[in-house]
């Protein structure tokens, strides 16, 4: 399989051989009959000479590449390189892709997707160029959450991630503060350590008491024995003791924190990246969602296209798991419904209370603006409203969802109840800007949907719209299509009969259906239509066969007369 560099020069350093040359460049050549001749004056046009160096957008997918070559020729001949895209190659070590960084310290883009990259990465050997490298792609590598973690450590000026069809199930990662990461997490351990020493003093005090109650009349020496194994074993635990739990311990220089208990790994969160692309991932809690929202702080644009995501709701922790799950994420949104748990039977100052609350699904996202639901496995309107508490959300695609196939409604309906429900969203799946007056439209149609349900079926956002526009009065239904069948009356010669008549009929039907009852044949006949309205006006001859009846705007009453032609 061929390196990167060989790659490189198969496609833009081939070698150039000039023809040679024989003669001048203006040397005529003699063409003829013996009577005629015609000069004839060859140009010759020189091949370009090989590139010097190649382009800012450097595309080498799907070669084969395993390795990078020659590192000091890549770096001449990719001095100008600021896009890089190796996808579908046959990349395996990160070491190699970090050689090609260093010598590349000019990328800003690049796209290593569907390479064989799943992990384990070391801390690289070489300096990463940190201040140019904004967006990396690495679709299909199927890279493992450690790796993450070491790329975003290594890379904190990184924009852009695109970590799709990588068949993440859960989100492995989470933050931790840096003040935490520093040291708070040994302040935690001292004051956990100190606490679980009172309770066991006291909780031995209180047996001991017990004892001497239930034991008046033993020797004072079983007593003092007590005493003694008090005082001196400090650290045992009583069997009716639940142990408590012991605090995050750190795994890594760079500050990590992972519980003992699961895999979930606390990292520094990485407030630089914007954009971050998760297609295809068989996610189905937002509480894994809400993971990388604390990562990525500042996020503005997150696409979870084709994840079958069930709600958008967190997941709220039982009391057993919760210090592992919650222990670095203190600050509560301000919904949230906290409550203590105690560990012990004895309260303290220096007691460590258990957090068990319920999280708001926007509370990690206050700087998203563009989100991406699509054919997402969303099922309840509910979903929809909790959309619309993310603060700065403009821009929503919500296309393909299970809700939507459930309803009965056309589709410019549903768009109505959508803009509706989302008061601060300005462009739907992709459609123009949400103009003041279809904004409007569409609260007014609100209000009009839900007015005649039950009110325990009217969602929050209905009161809202009604105290903004008022109650509305039902829209009257008017349907001007024309009836489809009236009774008229046909007459031939002397005779007149009332019948029913489809007015979708045309004059031809209408011909063919009287054979029967006045026995004549269609193309002897000749129809004439009086208005019962206008019959000083005279009979209108209907001539045009193909033309529908209801054209002639037909009541009920009024009379066709039928004439045999001569």
């Amino acid at each position: 399989m061929p390196s990167l560099l060989e790659a490189l020069e198969r496609k833009y350093f081939t070698d150039c051989q000039l023809e040679n040359l024989n003669g001048s460049a203006e040397e005529a050549t003699s063409v003829g009959t013996a009577d005629t001749e015609k000069n004839l004056i060859s140009i010759y046009i020189p091949r370009l000479p090989p590139l010097l160096s190649v382009p800012e957008l450097l595309v080498l997918n799907d070669c084969d590449i395993d390795c990078a070559g020659d590192f000091e020729a890549i770096k001449e001949k990719c001095r100008r390189v600021r896009e890089l895209d190796l996808a579908q190659n046959k990349l395996n070590d990160w070491q190699e892709v970090f050689h090609i960084l260093e010598h590349m310290p000019r990328v800003e883009f690049l796209n290593l997707s569907k390479n064989h990259l799943v992990g384990p990465i070391c801390t690289p050997t070489v300096m990463l160029p940190t201040n140019s490298l904004r967006s990396m792609v690495l679709n299909g590598t199927y890279l493992d959450w450690p790796s993450v973690e070491v790329l975003l450590d290594n890379l904190p000026l990184l924009e852009e991630l695109h970590l799709s069809l990588n068949d993440y199930k859960e989100v492995l990662i989470d933050s931790i503060e840096c003040a935490g990461a520093d040291g708070a997490g040994e302040e935690a351990q001292a004051k956990s350590e100190e606490a679980a020493k009172v309770s066991r003093r006291e909780n031995d005090v209180a047996r001991t008491n017990e004892v001497n109650d239930n034991n008046k009349d033993s020797d004072s020496s079983e007593l003092n024995s007590i005493g003694t194994s008090t005082a001196g074993d400090e650290t045992a635990i009583p069997t009716n003791e639940t142990p408590a739990t012991p605090p995050p311990t750190p795994t890594s220089p760079t500050g990590s924190y992972i519980t003992e208990t699961t895999r979930l790994k606390r990292i520094r969160p990485h407030r630089k990246l914007k954009t971050l692309h998760f297609t295809g991932n068989p996610v189905e809690s937002w509480l894994e969602i809400c993971r990388l929202g604390r990562v990525f702080p500042s996020l503005e644009n997150l696409v979870l296209a084709d994840c079958p995501i069930k709600a958008i709701q967190a997941a709220k922790p039982s009391t057993a798991n919760a210090n592992n799950s919650y222990a670095a994420n203190s600050n509560d949104c301000d919904c949230n419904i906290s409550t203590n748990t105690n560990r012990s039977n004895s309260t303290s100052e220096e007691d460590v209370e258990m957090p068990n609350k319920m999280e708001c699904a926007h509370k990690h996202f206050h700087n998203l603006l563009f989100l991406n639901l699509s054919y997402s496995n969303i099922s309840a309107w509910d979903d929809i409203d909790q959309i619309a508490k993310f603060p700065k959300l403009r821009n929503l695609r919500v296309k393909n969802w299970p809700l939507w196939e459930r309803l009965e409604c056309t589709e410019h309906e549903r768009r109505q109840l959508l803009i509706a429900r989302l008061p601060n969203v300005s462009l739907l799946n992709g459609g123009g800007i949400i103009s003041a007056d279809e904004r409007e439209d569409a609260e007014r149609a609100f209000i009009r949907h839900y007015m005649d349900k039950p009110e325990w079926e009217r969602p929050k956002r209905y009161d809202e719209l009604v105290a903004k526009h008022g109650k509305l009065d039902p829209l009257v239904n008017i349907n001007l299509k024309p009836e489809k069948r009236l009774k008229v009356f046909i007459t031939f010669k002397d005779k007149t009969e009332e019948r029913l008549l489809d007015v979708y009929f045309t004059v031809g039907d209408l011909k063919m259906r009287l054979e029967k009852l006045i026995d004549l044949p269609a193309n002897k006949m000749r129809l004439f239509y009086v208005d019962q309205d206008y019959k000083e006006l005279g009979p209108e001859l209907m001539k045009y066969p193909n033309k529908r009846l209801y054209s002639y705007n037909i009541q009920a009453g009024d009379e066709i007369i039928v004439d045999e032609k001569k």
